[in-house]
């Protein structure tokens, strides 16, 4: 290895590899691409030999995705410097970028040589102060790190917590009857996201959002300084009481066992305290009595999956886990959804999910089992979709990771109320295409039958619809009924007909299609206020 800072460039495309390469003097600026890769996989080895300071990366890579490549890279190295360079300028990919990691995001199309010479610059002034001045992380840092992990749902070795607690004074706390109170700001997903492609405002541009997303980040810090602050001096009376963070939005406040209905009033007025100060909302549960160093890790578990329940309790709830809530399983739902789109009943769409919600939160449902319900939905709509040959290029993956990250039965309402008002519009638009042939072919249809006795039934089996959903769309489409418009044909027809001397009345009446002359006569007479034999005498 060289003097220089290493550097990685993962890129499929052969000429952006020529072009990067040769944008500019890399050396000059302390740097040295040393390894190029076209795939995930070919980069994480890379990266494991020569340890680079910073990468560059597509998001589109001939194996694996650059997405995947930057958690990954993320989680071995918390100081790597990772620079996206992508085709991509929309919203969600960008977004997804710097939740996974990245430190900075360009676009090909507009990318300029000082774009990266900046980046170099800046990189260079960060790794020279990291050489000189680095410093062993503390305790705390580990721990909240550790912890971190664990809630989200990631593998480590319990040991690694435990190696930390035994040796802080301030967890011989355990070794007698303590409580957890958990707390965790409330729809924290909606925070960091904002809004996803299906709600994003259309004034919002790219660079709008990269700027809002890392004043969020900012945002973030803010919050968790005074909410340590907040909670510290809150709990300054209590003995032996602290608190340790997960995240920046969530954390553990530690103490000796007290009276329950002490613990609710205290931790009740604390949420109230900290929406007051901070204006963010949050939730807490509290844990039941615990004793020993040993169970701490699996008690934290436990007490993160039991603030789950305020799926059905909402925002600023407070969970006790001596309360002992139990879900049920879901049970047979009676949902036509499907038959709503496909006969374009969008009104009783909303409403119906109204009613399956209401009926989830009577029997307290598995939130997870809610979730999966509304996630299989969306599939069998793509899927019907797909049969129906309707042009929709939506990518449905954002829906459904919009309801797996619903934190509340509410949330997830109103998650599912822009979903299907989303979906409803694209089945309007396509659906109207698709009626304005079956219309087109209905009314051929009538032109080339007009001298027999025309049902609904052949109409409906003509089109390959049902009789209902082929008088509907008719209806629909033009404002009128199907058989009063076959009524109006037949009569414009007859009209025609009779100025013809030479056809008799019953002649005239067989080729619309009405054997009866005396109904033929009683319509007529209806549409034109004249008989069919006054009509023809008016025109003489």
């Amino acid at each position: 290895m060289s003097n220089f800072y290493p550097v990685m460039l993962v890129e499929e495309k052969e000429h952006m590899i020529k072009l990067i390469s040769n944008m500019l003097p890399w050396k000059s600026y302390g740097f040295e691409i040393v390894s190029v890769a076209n795939g995930e996989d070919r980069a994480l080895a890379y990266y494991g030999e020569y340890k680079h300071k910073i990468v560059f990366t597509a998001i589109d890579l001939k194996r694996g995705n650059g997405i995947s490549l930057i958690k990954q890279l993320r989680y071995l190295d918390q100081s790597l410097i990772i620079v996206v360079i992508s085709n991509h300028d929309d919203y969600d990919n960008i977004r997804n970028a710097f939740k996974a990691g990245a430190n900075d995001y360009l676009i090909k199309a507009r990318l300029r040589y000082g774009d990266i010479a900046s980046i170099l610059e800046q990189a260079k002034v960060n790794l020279a102060q990291d050489n000189n001045e680095e410093q062993a992380e503390n305790w705390c840092q580990k721990l909240e790190s550790y912890l971190g992990l664990i809630r989200d749902k990631q593998k480590i070795d319990d040991a690694l917590v435990y190696d930390i607690i035994r040796k802080q004074t301030e967890f011989i706390l355990l070794n007698e009857p303590y409580r957890i109170i958990y707390f965790r700001m409330d729809n924290i997903r909606n925070f960091n996201r904002t809004t996803r492609q299906y709600d994003k405002p259309s004034w919002m541009s790219t660079e709008e959002f990269i700027t809002m997303f890392q004043n969020r980040l900012l945002l973030r810090d803010q919050i968790q300084y005074k909410l340590k602050v907040i909670i510290e001096d809150y709990f300054k009376d209590v003995p032996k009481a602290f608190v340790i963070f997960s995240k920046k939005h969530s954390g553990l406040i530690i103490l000796p066992d007290h009276d329950i209905e002490w613990l609710k009033e205290k931790t009740f007025n604390l949420l109230q305290l900290i929406f007051g100060t901070i204006l963010c909302e949050f939730s807490a549960t509290i844990s039941t009595t615990y004793q020993g160093i040993d169970g701490f890790v699996d008690h934290y578990k436990d007490i993160t999956n039991y603030h789950d329940h305020k799926f059905y309790d909402g925002d600023m709830c407070l969970e006790l886990m001596d309360d002992d809530k139990k879900y049920e399983h879901l049970h047979d739902i009676d949902d036509h959804f499907l038959a709503l789109i496909d006969n374009q009943l969008y009104d009783e769409i909303i409403p119906l999910k109204n009613k399956i919600i209401t009926e989830m939160v009577a029997y307290n449902i598995y939130p997870q089992e809610v979730k999966d319900y509304f996630c299989t939905l969306i599939t069998k709509i793509e899927k019907m979709i797909l049969r129906k040959d309707i042009s929709m290029n939506y990518p449905f993956d954002i829906f459904r990771q919009g309801i797996i990250e619903s934190e509340s039965i509410i949330a997830l309402s109103n998650e599912l109320e822009k979903i299907m008002h989303t979906l409803i519009s694209y089945f309007k638009e396509n659906f109207k295409s698709k009626n304005n042939k079956k219309i087109d072919q209905i009314k051929a249809y009538i032109d080339h039958h007009l001298h027999e006795k025309m049902t609904l039934k052949d109409i409906a089996g003509e089109i390959g619809l049902s009789e209902i959903h082929t008088s509907r769309i008719f209806k629909s489409e033009t404002g009128q009924g199907l058989m009063e418009y076959i009524n109006d044909v037949k009569m414009q027809k007859a009209k025609d007909l009779l100025k013809n001397n030479e056809l008799r009345i019953k002649e005239v009446s067989a080729m619309v299609g009405i054997s009866d002359q005396l109904y033929f006569n009683k319509v007529f007479k209806k549409y034109y206020k004249l008989s069919p034999r006054e009509y023809r005498k008016k025109l003489t």
